[in-house]
């Protein structure tokens, strides 16, 4: 984790690489951070994934058994998170910046 501070503002740290919180929760997870465009933007994302995870799953179960189209959906859904969960930390760092923090040195 890296440390940012801020002459007025209390110390803030941001993971390096990855980010749990923002790939378990989301938008709770932004909003927290402070980051309401960004959290309404994940909000969108999350959605959209959830409503493309139901079409595969429909698509699927005309074509496969039960369990496949389960588990392709589910796939799709995952990698989504992850995805987040990679951006998560740039988008964070990118917010302090604006808001006047710097890298501790």
């Amino acid at each position: 984790m890296k440390k940012y501070v801020h002459a007025l503002q209390p110390d803030r740290r941001c993971p390096e690489r990855f980010s749990l919180g923002a790939a378990t929760f989301t938008t709770l997870w932004a909003y927290s951070e402070g980051m309401r465009i960004f959290g309404g933007r994940l909000y969108v994302v999350d959605s959209a994934l959830m409503f493309l995870s139901a079409m595969i799953y429909a698509l699927f179960t005309w074509i496969a058994p039960t369990s496949v189209a389960i588990s392709v959906g589910m796939s799709v859904f995952l990698a989504g998170r992850v995805g987040i969960g990679f951006l998560a930390p740039r988008y964070l760092k990118q917010y302090l910046n604006m808001l006047g923090y710097r890298l501790a040195s």
